[in-house]
């Protein structure tokens, strides 16, 4: 997982994620980290990438430059690359009410690290799939009201579903 803005303080999301992966094998805290499976590399960033100055006890906000450090590695790996984000890039996915929150520190890194699929969140109403370059966009739309998105892998075929309708599938 990786937080939202409002998973303030950032110590508190650590240590809950980190006491998850003890009970938990599989759940793996993607903010901050680069994972390599075995056809792709998984890397994510929570918290607003759009403004310049760090914050990490009121909400989570991160500058350009902590961004850029924390995934320089990233453009290296070789092989697939999975980018996980709470934000959205600047698109038709970021609206949110009639607000647009996309962030273009997310469109260029998206155009840096070329990646396969990235999935972001925070827009509400921004649910839906789009194309950024050799990327395959995904907003899943919020998952408080049950929304969420299965993509298949190699071939990024999206299906958006809803948990409401799980025991009618």
């Amino acid at each position: 997982p990786i937080p939202g803005m409002t998973d303030a303080p950032e110590s508190l999301y650590f240590k809950t994620v980190y006491n998850y992966a003890q009970i938990y094998p599989n759940f793996r805290p993607a903010h901050e980290m680069i994972y390599r499976e075995d056809q792709f590399a998984v890397a994510g960033f929570g918290g607003d990438l759009s403004i310049g100055e760090d914050n990490r006890d009121l909400v989570l906000q991160y500058s350009r430059t902590w961004v850029e450090f924390a995934l320089r590695r990233l453009e290296y790996f070789p092989g697939d690359k999975v980018l996980l984000f709470h934000s959205p890039p600047v698109c038709r996915l970021d609206q949110s009410e009639g607000d647009h929150l996309g962030g273009l520190l997310i469109n260029e890194i998206i155009e840096r690290v070329s990646p396969k699929l990235v999935v972001c969140g925070r827009a509400r109403t921004g649910q839906g799939v789009v194309r950024l370059g050799t990327a395959a966009v995904v907003n899943p739309g919020p998952l408080y009201e049950g929304h969420y998105a299965l993509v298949e892998y190699p071939s990024l075929d999206v299906k958006f579903k809803n948990l409401k309708n799980l025991g009618n599938s």
